[in-house]
């Protein structure tokens, strides 16, 4: 049986827009607009977009790159890997957990609500 084709959006989804105004670290200009709208885009070339790709690459690496050893504190461990996930991800929420090793490539459109546990790969 064949898949139903999807029609591509030819104008912007108004409710989508504002709803990733909630959200940080949101590269804002046309393309990205429409990205979200399930319309076509263009990623390469468009600043914005290919900075926000940039800094995610850059987020996971250090983030799976973590020094832990046998005398890591897990408090201080906690707070070091929630403070990169804050900078990667449009929203996290309260006592969240992540583990890594973890690749989120769009973080700013990623929502993780409160009282969330997470586990790497």
């Amino acid at each position: 049986m064949a898949s139903p084709t999807r029609e591509i959006p030819t104008t912007k989804n108004l409710a989508l827009i504002e709803k990733a105004k909630r959200l940080n670290h949101v590269p804002w200009c046309d393309d990205y607009e429409k990205m979200i709208s399930g319309m076509r885009f263009h990623y390469s070339g468009v600043p914005e977009l290919e900075q926000c790709m940039i800094r995610a690459v850059v987020l996971n690496q250090e983030l799976n790159n973590t020094q832990i050893s046998l005398a890591t504190d897990f408090k201080s461990i906690n707070a070091e890997i929630e403070s990169k996930m804050r900078m990667l991800l449009g929203h996290m929420g309260k006592h969240s957990r992540i583990r890594l090793p973890i690749n989120i490539v769009q973080g700013c459109n990623v929502w993780v609500g409160d009282n969330v546990y997470i586990n790497g790969e």
